[in-house]
């Protein structure tokens, strides 16, 4: 798993190394350089200071450097270059003809040798390169030790920062781990840092749809109960009734009475199955859809209860093929609601014209009924679940409008009521974006 807290710390402590492993590099070069100026300009000294004096032997021919002490060898030669004088005559270092700076190699030692010519003399001086390599090195190790003494503070005070600003992450991650599952409360956004605000802020809203979604779940189990007890206790009770009836015509009586509880059960089965898949395959499956296609499909399978009932069905059709970026069961769920609405309220031989089109980016689908029709005061709750407008009497289980209005929210659009024709009837009016979600 990708740890944000340790690539950050990576990533500093490595940014920390590269840049000391750098510095070390660019202050080693610039000490090297430094001190070898000194020690040339040391030489020079030593060199104008043997021509001054005339007596070598007292000189001071160290470097000056603590760290390891250079002595710098004398030599002075005639203008033959015979060997007049030397501070050290085990050191064999060669005769250098031109004055000024120069290497020169010896027994296994290379040197770095100054020359200055004066009154028919040279005054050579000469340092090991090895010894004034060794000076630069410790130098330059010491200075070293230093700068990564304080990379390391460095990389410590950036591990102690670094966990002090993810504590508040920490704290907010072990509040929601302690929470119980049925504990929906936003959670605490006072001390949460700014950068992880929006994620909490999205976490709270999803908190919040969660325990709306919850609360209306148990609200709907308990209506449901409620609603399905109603039923199944009459059919229970007129079960009894036919146990004790002696008749058999009004036994046969009684279990038409059964049949038609049970068929009510049923219906209310199949609605609530219907809205569990519903609300499951909402947000998963979207695609384009032709609405034209998915209510030719819902038309046919009503069509033999239309023609029981003779009741005359019309479709208009739109212009041009619409289509709806939507969930196909689900626009199907919601016009056969509709539809299946229209027939149980809609009298014997009256009929139902449905009728689709488009204006600009948006579809229209009206279903108009001759029924008894709804009034305005009813017309927003007969979308609530289980509320049947006509009451008991009514022949649905309540559900099939707020099916339908479910289902056309999810994808952006509207339901509404009006009157039909001639004031008489129901009209369905849906409207949904072209350009759904």
């Amino acid at each position: 798993m990708k740890s944000i807290k340790r690539s950050l710390l990576w990533g500093l402590v490595l940014g920390t190394v590269l840049c000391s492993s750098a510095v070390m590099v660019i202050l080693f070069l610039a000490i090297r350089e430094e001190i070898y100026e000194i020690m040339d300009y040391q030489m020079e000294q030593t060199a104008l200071a043997a021509h001054l004096n005339g007596r070598p032997k007292e000189l001071d021919t160290s470097s000056g450097f603590e760290e390891e002490t250079i002595s710098s060898v004398i030599q002075i030669r005639d203008k033959s270059g015979r060997l007049i004088y030397s501070t050290d005559p085990s050191a064999e270092v060669e005769a250098v003809g031109k004055t000024g700076f120069s290497h020169v190699s010896g027994e296994g030692e290379g040197w770095r040798v100054y020359v200055l010519s004066r009154k028919g003399r040279d005054i050579q001086v000469s340092q090991p390169i090895s010894k004034r390599r060794q000076t630069v090195i410790m130098i330059a190790m010491e200075t070293a030790g230093s700068l990564l003494s304080l990379a390391a503070v460095l990389a410590l005070w950036i591990y102690l920062v670094v966990n002090k600003s993810f504590k508040p992450l920490k704290e907010l991650c072990d509040s929601i781990r302690s929470r119980k599952a049925s504990r929906l409360d936003p959670v605490n956004e006072t001390e949460v840092p700014e950068e992880i605000m929006p994620l909490v802020v999205e976490l709270n809203a999803l908190l919040a749809r969660l325990d709306d979604s919850i609360r209306r779940q148990k609200r709907f189990i308990a209506d449901a109960a409620h609603e399905l007890r109603t039923p199944l206790t009459a059919v229970d009770l007129q079960i009894q009734n036919t146990l004790e009836v002696p008749e058999e015509a009004e036994m046969g009586r009684m279990l038409k009475k059964m049949k038609k509880g049970i068929g009510r059960a049923t219906a209310m089965v199949n609605q609530l199955l219907s809205i569990s898949r519903t609300e499951e395959t909402l947000g998963k499956e979207t695609e384009d859809v032709d609405i034209m296609h998915v209510l030719r499909a819902v038309l046919s399978e009503y069509g033999p209860s239309f023609e029981m009932k003779r009741i005359s069905l019309r479709l208009l059709e739109p212009i041009r093929p619409v289509t709806v970026r939507g969930n196909r069961y689900g626009l199907k769920t919601m016009i056969s609601s509709l539809i299946d609405n229209s027939l149980k309220y809609s009298p014997r031989e009256s009929s139902v014209t449905v009728k689709v089109r488009g204006e600009g980016q948006t579809l229209i689908l009206e279903i108009e009924d001759e029924g008894p029709g709804i009034p305005n005061q009813e017309r927003e709750r007969v979308f609530r679940r289980f509320y049947r407008y006509h009451g008991e009497r009514a022949m649905g289980s309540g559900l099939g409008l707020a099916i339908a209005k479910n289902v056309t929210d999810y994808h952006g659009g509207r339901i509404s009521i009006e009157d039909g024709e001639g004031r008489r009837g129901t009209k369905m009016v849906v409207t949904l974006p072209i350009k759904g979600k």
